[in-house]
This record gives C-alpha cells, sequence and structure tokens, in this order.
C-alpha cells in the first residue's frame, strides 16, 4: 500500500495542479452558466434583424409559437424558413415584444439569414468571497473534462498505430514550449490555463501501464499481487529500462520532428499551424 501510495501521489498532483490552474481562470474570467433562453448579443448592420427590430440584449422567447433553449435549435428551425416570415416573441427588460422577421434566402458570407449572434450562455461573476469555492468545482470538472479528451486522443492514437497511421499532432519539449510561448502573449491567465492543461496531460501519461512510467510500475505491484509473490528487482529493473530507452528515443524522434517543422515554418505561429494540420 505503502509503495502504491507513493507512486500514485505524483499523479495525483498534477491533477490537484490542473484543478488548481482552471480555477484561478474561472475565478478571475468567470462562470459560463446556461440561460435557459436565447439571447441576442449582437445584430448586423443592414440585416432583417435590425430591420425587423432585435437589439442587443434582448431574449427571444419563441418563434411561430416555438421555444427554444439551445441555439443549434433555433437556427434550424430558422434555416428551414428562409424567405418565410416568422413571428417573434421578444423579452426585453420586463416587457414582452411582438416582432415579425423575414429570414434571408441567400445571406452574405460570413452571415447566417437573419444577421444576429446568439447565445444561451453567460459569464457569471460570483461574489468576491464565494469564487475560490466556485472556481474548484468548475476547476474539478475542467480537468476531469480534459482528462476524458486525453485520454479519447490516447485511444485514437494508439488505435491509429495498430491501423499504420503515424500521429501527426503529438508534440515533443520544443512543441510544448512554442505553445506555452504563444499561450503566454494572450496573458497571465492564458499561461496558467495551458498549464492545467498540460498538467492533466502528464497525469494521464504517467498512469498509463507502460515500463518506466509510474503506471507501469503499478503493473508491476499488480502482477506480485496475482503471483504472490515479488518479481525479481533485476528483471523488473531490466524492463524498466527498457521502457525508459524506448521513451528517450521516442523523445528525441518527437522533438527532431518539431524542429525540422519549426524551420521550416520560419515562425513560432506557422509551427502551431502545423499542428494543427
Amino acid at each position: 500500500r505503502v509503495r502504491i501510495a507513493v507512486i500514485v501521489a505524483g499523479v495525483i498532483m498534477n491533477f490537484i495542479l490542473a484543478v488548481v490552474s482552471f480555477a484561478i481562470v474561472y475565478s478571475f474570467q468567470g462562470i459560463p452558466r446556461e440561460l435557459g433562453k436565447v439571447k441576442v448579443v449582437d445584430v448586423t448592420a443592414g440585416t432583417p434583424a435590425q430591420a425587423a427590430g432585435l437589439i442587443v440584449g434582448d431574449f427571444i422567447k419563441s418563434a411561430d409559437k416555438k421555444e427554444f433553449i439551445k441555439v443549434e435549435e433555433f437556427i434550424s428551425y430558422v434555416d428551414t424558413k428562409r424567405g418565410q416570415k416568422v413571428a417573434l416573441v421578444v423579452e426585453r427588460e420586463t416587457n414582452e415584444i411582438k416582432l415579425t422577421i423575414t429570414p434571408r434566402e441567400n445571406p452574405p458570407a460570413g452571415e447566417g439569414p437573419l444577421g444576429v449572434t446568439i447565445t444561451t450562455t453567460e459569464i457569471y461573476f460570483a461574489p468576491i468571497w464565494q469564487r475560490p469555492f466556485y472556481g474548484i468545482y468548475y476547476g474539478f470538472k475542467e480537468a476531469v473534462f480534459w482528462g476524458q479528451t486525453v485520454i479519447s486522443g490516447f485511444s485514437g492514437m494508439i488505435g491509429g498505430l495498430f491501423h499504420g497511421q503515424t500521429p501527426k499532432d503529438v508534440a515533443g519539449p520544443v512543441g510544448i514550449f512554442a505553445v506555452s510561448t504563444q499561450a503566454a502573449k494572450f496573458g497571465t491567465l492564458s499561461l496558467i490555463n495551458f498549464i492545467g492543461i498540460l498538467s492533466v496531460n502528464l497525469a494521464i501519461l504517467n498512469i498509463l501501464p507502460f515500463p518506466a512510467l509510474d503506471g507501469g510500475r503499478l503493473l508491476f505491484i499488480a502482477i506480485e499481487g496475482v503471483i504472490g509473490r515479488k518479481v525479481l528487482p533485476k528483471i523488473e529493473s531490466m524492463v524498466h529500462s527498457a521502457g525508459m530507452i524506448f521513451l528517450l528515443i521516442l523523445i528525441f524522434l518527437i522533438t527532431f520532428s518539431d524542429v525540422r517543422k519549426l524551420i521550416s515554418a520560419g515562425s513560432i505561429s506557422g509551427f502551431l499551424q502545423t499542428l494543427t494540420k
């Protein structure tokens, strides 16, 4: 049990660091929460939305007596009504206003049929004394979300390897430095958020049952529990050494690839674009 606790401690600390990082971001940037209704956040000039009288801050209660609580549902309905009149009921402050709007059949590129930007979420700033608690709660949820995302990514990558597909979006130390440098340009909170994501990645990576990683050591403890006796230290050491050599070679190859991409791109921003292609 002591061995397991010592091995797992590093993984837990990485996860805690991620939670704290996300908590700090949420504490300062606010918490996104569902409104339960569609809110207008922008109206483009010269569009059906402006002609109908929609303004920023309006809540669209219904369209043709149909209520919508999701952006996707409202957009889908409007798409089916292009060129036809739609009766809207809008909540403006404490009043309900009835408007008639006709979605465009062929809107300009980058604009929808109505020419309006809508959302069903808002950023909530809790009282200062409550923010750390909200931050920890949502920081934990964010860490779990990224953990699930990382596990899904690893599963897809491993599955791709078995099908002969080489992972293209894997970055090593050079790639991590490039991403962190770019994140820092967007401010301290952006960098802290990246640290949280990186910490989750390290936690998941370290717990994988691969030799030389903490997960590999846990695997040996599990094997000892099954066979009822301790694995020879020499054999365990050899397996972990082989795993470490493999990881070092892998890191070298990824780093070499990152450096080549960075030189070809000519800049960090160009290099980051190559990682996302």
